[in-house]
């Protein structure tokens, strides 16, 4: 085998976040007695890339990122509503989605009778990844699943990935491949680690300047042909 050890991202990974986003953020708008539609999606989605941004980048802390992302959010709406309660609807919103990317099961599944090293590496935050885990039945399938927020370091940061090395089995990185839809947290933060990336880009966009995955992938299956 070409990698003994994949590292996968979670969100846009292997569950559907978009989906679990627009669910929840309208269920959001309703109790505002906002209308959700597009404009009102790609405000929270502009402001919320940024936040999630500004975490990676290490100026915006993890446990700042609720409340000032809704708190900008409502602002923008015009809204009084309390953005710590309102963020916590959301939260629980999307703790509560099921939703996996098409062939994450079977993907799995795969892997596991090739006695791979699994591990999840993930950004998200805990009171949301937890409960997905848990609820879809993947938490089986991963020796470790990595939570940034739990110990207190993310993607794309060295620390977060000399974290990772300190629980998994192989160390050498030649061994290992990361699997993401982020670039700046999975592709970037793995290039910068000296692992090999592979880019699930679901949407098929154009690959921005200043990354460069060692592979790519539309869909799911294709990681059988990559690491083998």
């Amino acid at each position: 085998m070409k990698y003994t050890t994949l590292l996968f991202d979670a969100d846009n990974t292997l569950f559907d976040f978009d989906a679990a986003e627009a669910g929840s953020l309208r269920a959001v708008c309703d109790s505002l007695g906002v209308e959700m539609d597009r404009q009102t999606f790609n405000l929270y989605h502009h402001i919320n890339k940024k936040c999630w941004a500004d975490f990676e980048k290490g100026t915006l802390p993890q446990e700042k990122i609720q409340l000032t992302r809704f708190s900008r959010f409502l602002d923008r709406l015009g809204s009084g509503a309390d953005p710590v309660a309102i963020g916590n609807q959301y939260l629980e919103g999307l703790a509560k989605s099921t939703t996996l990317i098409e062939g994450t099961v079977e993907m799995l599944d795969r892997l596991k009778e090739m006695d791979l090293e699994l591990i999840v590496i993930t950004n998200g935050l805990k009171q949301v990844q937890r409960p997905h885990f848990a609820a879809t039945g993947l938490t089986d399938y991963f020796s470790e699943i990595i939570v940034s927020d739990e110990i207190g370091v993310s993607k794309p940061h060295k620390a977060f990935f000399d974290y990772t090395f300190e629980k998994i089995v192989q160390k050498d990185k030649s061994k290992v491949l990361i699997v993401g839809d982020g670039l700046a947290s999975d592709i970037k933060g793995g290039m910068k680690y000296g692992i090999d990336t592979l880019w699930f880009n679901k949407r098929g966009i154009e690959l921005p300047k200043g990354f460069k995955p060692t592979y790519t992938m539309r869909k799911l299956e294709e990681i059988f042909g990559i690491i083998q």
